[in-house]
């Protein structure tokens, strides 16, 4: 996790634990022992204010520009042989999923189409 994912967006308190569970995936298990361990070590008081001053407040920028999808190719290129293991991050589940590969097929655009 990031620090700004577990502090208030003023940069004054550490966040309760429910409401940072409310914004993770994995929900299951039991209390993290990350989170007493900040609990005891970085807040003055229990209801978490931080013993701390980051000097800034963090920036969240939903509209971040995002790196550009790679070009694709016309002609496919098989490949099959032992299956494989990718990961790769998902948006859907917000999360890394991990695949097994039988067959694949590549497909890398061309620059020129007259090529």
């Amino acid at each position: 996790m990031f620090l700004d994912q577990i502090i208030t967006i003023d940069s004054a308190y550490l966040l309760d634990y429910q409401k940072i569970k409310s914004n993770l995936q994995n929900k299951h298990g039991s209390f993290p022992r990350w989170y007493n361990f900040l609990k005891e070590h970085i807040t003055l008081t229990n209801a978490g204010r931080l013993n701390f001053d980051l000097g800034q407040q963090f920036i969240q920028n939903p509209q971040i520009q995002r790196p550009r999808i790679p070009p694709t190719n016309n002609k496919p290129i098989h490949h099959q042989g032992r299956p494989k293991w990718i990961s790769f991050w998902s948006n859907i589940i917000t999360d890394v999923a991990y695949e097994r590969i039988l067959t694949s097929t590549y497909f890398l655009k061309r620059l020129n189409p007259l090529c």
